[in-house]
Formats: C-alpha cells, structure tokens, sequence
C-alpha cells in the first residue's frame, strides 16, 4: 500500500508592501501521520500562491569568520580604510593592500597592524592566489569589473564598493557593543537610511544592553560549568534575559540587580554575584 504523504500546511500572511520586503509570513502547522516510515512533505499555500510568486530575498543574512583568513583590499583611499579597519577586527591572518597613489594618514597607521602587507602598486591576478575574500575600493570601473571576474572564476568572495550588485556580498552599517553586534541593511534602497537607524541603534543598545551584556558574557561559563544539563542551562538565561535585570543594569540599581540575581541563580553561583556585577560599563 502507497503511504500517504505527510503535508505540512504554510499559511500565508500578506503584510505591508514596503519596498522589496518579503510580504508574505509562513506559519507551519502540524502535518498529518503516515503509515509508512518514509514520509515525504510537500507544501500546500493557502490563497492560491506559489514559490514563484514569492519575492526572493536580495541577499543571505551571515557572519563570515576571517579568522587567519587571507584577504584582498584593491584601493586605499578613505572608503578602502574604513573597509580595511573593520577587515583587522575580526583577526585575518593577512590583508594586502594595493594603492597606486600615495598612502593617507590612516593607511599609514592601519599599516602598522602586523597583518596588514601594503604594497603601492598596480594589481596583479596572482594578487588573489589562496585569498578568502576581496574587497574592491577603487575608482577604476573596468579594473573593477577585471577583478570581479576573477574572483568568480577562482571562487574568492568579493565586494564592489561602488558597485555592490556586481559582487557577492555587501557590508551593512553595524554596529558593535563588545561582543554583541547588530546589522542593519536596507538592500541597497537607502544606505543614508541605514546609517540613521544604525546610529539610533546604537545609543538605544548602549544604554540598554551594553552593562547587561557584559553580566551575561560572565555568567555564561559560570553556569556551564556548574550544570551539564542543557535544557535547564537554556531555561536560566531565557529567564535572566525575560526578567528585569536589563532594566535594573541600565538605571544602575546595583541592589536590584543583585536582588534578582540572587533569586534567578542557583545557589551555587551565589558566592560570585558581587563579582559579576563588578566593574559594569
């Protein structure tokens, strides 16, 4: 007997138009049982729609590790540095850097990193042997476009500063509070919107999340350390996340937030409260 396919049911919601985003939300429901142990799913759209007739996504939402990682930078001019700052944060084993004209004030002090190998010349396709990715700041459209199909041909990632379309990833604003960092991207409708929202971001996430962060940042192996089950690791920092302990960090009522430290954590853990709430940004 044919097993009967298990069909998972995605209800679609129409949302507000706004520019390319997605206006559709699915929201799975539970599929039906099958006989057999093979089951296959297949997806059933209320109202009629299609795959086809969903809007992709411009770009994939990720965080690349550079770390030890080889990259490229063509062009060190103010947007190459800026790119080139940020590149140094996440610990690359090596970037080079190619400036045909004479290196600015903060080249130069970027090139004091020691990962950094500045060489002021023209660039040369063996440039791009073992690189992970390529960053392309220069005003030279066909030199750009030049490397950009070079990177494809060699499978490098590559971003086109003036051109982001033609590359395979963009740089969104960001922004970065120690170890929590936040991305703001607009698909390249509006990077002055996004710059805006990124600087509002920024002020609310430092006055709000920045002290209960670092708490949390400190906590995290303490707790794992002293239980091994997961599930009840899980549940403690949802509920030290839920609660008021943010809210206590940020009007700095240091006897609030011990308060409810002292009732969220196991006793155990107790002993070190002082010293987690020591010393907050």
């Amino acid at each position: 007997m044919e097993a009967r396919a298990a069909q998972q049911s995605l209800e679609i919601r129409e949302l507000p138009r706004m520019g390319t985003m997605n206006p559709y939300r699915f929201i799975p429901t539970t599929p039906r049982k099958t006989r057999n142990t093979t089951v296959s799913t297949s997806f059933c759209f209320q109202g009629g729609a299609s795959f086809d007739t969903l809007p992709p996504m411009r770009h994939y939402p990720v965080s690349l590790s550079l770390e030890n990682k080889r990259c490229l930078l063509v062009g060190g001019g103010s947007v190459g540095c800026r790119k080139l700052a940020t590149l140094l944060e996440c610990n690359p084993s090596e970037v080079l850097v190619l400036e045909t004209g004479e290196a600015c004030t903060l080249l130069c002090e970027l090139h004091r990193h020691p990962a950094v190998r500045l060489e002021q010349r023209e660039f040369r396709e063996s440039d791009l042997d073992g690189r992970f990715l390529a960053i392309i700041a220069t005003c030279d459209r066909e030199l750009n476009a030049r490397i950009t199909e070079l990177c494809k041909v060699r499978g490098i990632l590559c971003n086109v500063v003036d051109a982001p379309d033609h590359g395979d990833f963009i740089v969104p604003a960001h922004v970065s509070l120690g170890d929590l960092v936040v991305t703001v991207s607009t698909s390249g409708q509006s990077p002055a919107l996004a710059r805006a929202i990124r600087q509002d971001l920024q002020e609310y996430l430092a006055l709000r999340y920045e002290s209960f962060l670092t708490v949390m940042g400190r906590l995290r192996p303490l707790v794992l350390e002293q239980s091994s089950c997961t599930r009840d690791n899980t549940e403690l920092f949802r509920n030290l996340v839920s609660s008021d302990l943010a809210k206590a960090l940020q009007d700095r009522d240091m006897e609030q937030a011990r308060s409810l430290l002292v009732t969220l954590l196991p006793a155990a853990l107790h002993p070190v409260i002082d010293e987690v709430l020591h010393g907050l940004p």
